[in-house]
């Protein structure tokens, strides 16, 4: 390790638990007490999505779905006559990745027919209601919306600011398909609750009408099912519609208090970094000169000028001047922005005009908005320090991974 790394460490990464972000002990805390002023703190944006999934699914139909749900799969897992005409295994959920849940889902509802076949011949005491199937479909598909934004996120080159857009994207979605509505303040709510029967989670609402048409629309057989429902058990329909409502909006207004970066407290602050350039010339320059006061004493400890600071300032007034100026870097700059460029991508071609204030950006953007590579990081050392290298030292282990990763850091000496 650099012996200058207290100069050097820009972000710090965690899960968010309490021996990390503690007061007082938290090793978050304790890095950020010892590393120069303007360190990034932040708490795994993908950790934060999977702890609201975990309370949407475990609270569902009144915290009935998951223990129906864990009962059912218990059942048809040890069913072999079953699995063997199947061909097919019910998968698990696991429970420290909530995530899971879409794999499980969609098993469930492409094998609902005959698996319901089978429940109906051996009524065993797990067997789901009706209604619980209906839900199922629609938990499936938040789930499976969820699950690919999942994904998405896990990338190396995901930035703070695109992880932020991305989940709101996702509430977005989850609105245009249900017709939940997020409220802007309590007459607004007062309002929607006084019109007509509405769930509410938070800024989030979804009325029950709106809700039974999305159940509707997820599947055939759930429009056929809460059809036939509906004449013998309307309340019951009633109850599976709000159901529905809760999850939505809970799902809603969770991720959307999802923030990475945090203050010292661990209380969310809404500072995501601006580091592209259809970002930088959106801004203005005290708020860019916010950010690199944040940052100056790191970029004078590493520099050792105070001109440096000064010329990142002056190329960010440049940029916002070519911008408006050049047809040709305006157009660059805005089609970055229209197709999702990557960071490496849309400083390219202009980084050795202004290349101040791109490794300025560069420096900041290299903090990871997750930890979603720590799990891959404990799976190679479990595969190096094998029960067959147990006596390898932790010096011998460095130096192997370190190896490992010759050709990725040869890379970044190309940055552009």
């Amino acid at each position: 390790m650099s012996s200058r790394w207290k100069n050097a460490v820009i972000a710090v990464s965690s899960d968010g638990a309490a021996n990390m972000t503690g007061k007082v002990s938290g090793l978050v805390t304790r890095l950020q007490a010892v590393c120069t002023p303007g360190m990034l703190r932040i708490w795994c944006g993908l950790h934060q999505f999977d702890l609201v999934m975990q309370r949407v699914y475990s609270s569902a139909m009144d915290d009935m779905f998951y223990s129906t749900l864990t009962g059912l799969i218990g059942h048809l897992r040890r069913q072999p006559i079953l699995i063997g005409m199947m061909q097919s295994t019910c998968h698990k959920v696991a429970s420290t990745r909530w995530l899971s849940m879409g794999a499980v889902t969609k098993w469930l509802t492409k094998h609902h027919i005959r698996i319901r076949q089978h429940l109906v011949t051996k009524a065993p005491a797990s067997a789901p209601t009706e209604s619980w199937w209906c839900v199922l479909f629609i938990i499936h598909v938040i789930a499976t919306e969820a699950t690919d934004v999942f994904s998405a996120l896990q990338g190396r080159d995901t930035l703070l600011e695109q992880q932020y857009e991305m989940l709101q994207d996702l509430v977005h979605l989850y609105c245009s398909m249900s017709g939940m509505v997020g409220l802007s303040g309590q007459p607004e709510l007062e309002t929607i609750v006084e019109l007509e029967p509405a769930e509410v989670c938070g800024t989030y609402a979804l009325t029950v009408e709106n809700a039974s048409i999305c159940m509707d629309g997820t599947s055939y057989w759930v429009c056929e099912a809460m059809a036939e429902l509906g004449k013998y058990n309307p309340r019951e329909v009633e109850r599976t519609a709000r159901s529905t409502a809760r999850v939505f909006a809970q799902a809603a207004d969770g991720i959307s208090l999802i923030v990475a970066e945090r203050d010292e407290s661990n209380e969310p602050l809404l500072s995501n970094p601006k580091v592209l350039p259809y970002q930088l010339v959106k801004m203005d320059m005290i708020s860019f000169s916010a950010v690199l006061k944040q940052h100056r004493p790191r970029l004078l400890r590493h520099y050792k000028l105070q001109e440096h600071v000064e010329a990142i300032g002056g190329e960010f007034l440049q940029l916002q001047r070519a911008y408006r100026k050049e047809k040709s870097l305006r157009e660059m700059v805005k089609g970055a922005e229209k197709s999702g460029l990557s960071f490496q991508e849309s400083w390219k071609s202009i980084h050795e005009q202004f290349p101040a204030v791109a490794d300025f950006c560069t420096e900041i953007a290299c903090a990871f908005p997750n930890t979603a590579t720590v799990e891959s990081d404990f799976s190679m050392i479990g595969v190096e320090k094998n029960e067959y290298r147990t006596s390898l030292t932790d010096f011998s282990l460095e130096g192997i991974l370190h190896c490992k990763q010759y050709e990725t850091l040869t890379a970044l000496s190309f940055h552009f």
